[in-house]
């Protein structure tokens, strides 16, 4: 399967804290928005409505403008594989290629996913 998406937020603008009523974390509404519309392009792309359940190998292209950590990145989309139950978990995940692209301006940001079948 392969998909192309747009470029994740990154960890800081993906989770918020807030201590009321008690202290804990949750995604920010920029981060459900990109979770949302991910999740519909990655069902599309899949092409069937069973959701993967063998170990999978994740290549993830990002073409960025900017330079930044990687690792931000890889638990987000990982994390999408598995709300929008392309995969039935993140621990199928038997292998990450994570590459890292420069375009020269941000309308050009892009992820490019592709999932394999181990």
């Amino acid at each position: 399967m392969t998909a192309t998406l747009p470029k994740p937020p990154s960890l800081n603008h993906y989770w918020r804290f807030t201590s009321k009523p008690f202290p804990h974390w949750y995604i920010s509404a920029q981060g459900k928005a990109w979770r949302e519309e991910a999740s519909w392009i990655l069902k599309a792309a899949q092409g069937r409505s069973k959701t993967i359940t063998e170990e999978v190998g994740v290549t993830l292209d990002l073409y960025l403008c900017r330079h930044t950590d990687l690792d931000n990145f890889a638990k987000i989309i990982l994390d999408t594989l598995t709300t929008s139950k392309v995969i039935e978990d993140d621990k199928q995940v038997a292998s990450i290629q994570l590459r890292r692209f420069k375009v020269p301006h941000m309308v050009d940001e892009r992820l490019e996913l592709e999932l394999t079948i181990l």
